[in-house]
């Protein structure tokens, strides 16, 4: 595995991310390594570096070919998965707010759709039936919906450098 010709790091993470993860146990994603001669279209083949490490850097550190903008975007496969998506997000950066606002949303109205059925199940039969297979299920679509609205969050996050303040993606 390479390290980052800049930070020399595997991930790119901060000390406060890395702490939050230790915090809330929870594994987000690294930062991407992209190659030198990727982002700025130069020579350079042996050497790489985070996205975040080269964001507002216009010349290559190794040879200092000058480009107006580097080339940060790096495809993975959600750009598969989620296209139709991403391509409208790529245009309208506020979507990514509105992804989470509808994700957060249907969870709720599934939670209650689930609380519902069981409670109206359960006061009229008082073995397992149908009703608890059916909310079993929707938990475990909300946990699914949850987990996807988490990892979106971090990928926007960290392959497209989204910043939420400017609501701007700076790898584009």
């Amino acid at each position: 595995m390479d390290d980052c010709f800049i930070c020399c790091s595997l991930d790119g993470k901060s000390t406060q991310e890395k702490l939050m993860e230790i915090t809330f146990n929870k594994k987000t994603h690294s930062y991407p390594l992209v190659k030198l001669s990727q982002a700025y279209g130069c020579g350079c083949v042996g050497n790489m570096a985070h996205n975040k490490c080269l964001l507002g850097i216009n010349k290559c550190p190794t040879c200092r070919k000058q480009v107006p903008k580097p080339n940060l975007y790096v495809q993975t496969c959600y750009d598969y998965w989620f296209g139709i998506i991403f391509i409208q997000i790529k245009k309208n950066p506020r979507l990514i707010y509105w992804t989470k606002i509808f994700g957060l949303i249907g969870m709720m109205i599934l939670f209650g759709l689930g609380w519902l059925i069981d409670k109206k199940f359960i006061l009229i039969q008082t073995q397992p039936t149908y009703s608890t297979h059916i909310t079993m299920g929707l938990l475990i679509l909300i946990q699914f919906i949850g987990a996807i609205c988490f990892i979106m969050d971090d990928y926007f996050k960290k392959y497209w450098l989204y910043d939420e303040k400017n609501n701007r993606i700076c790898s584009l």
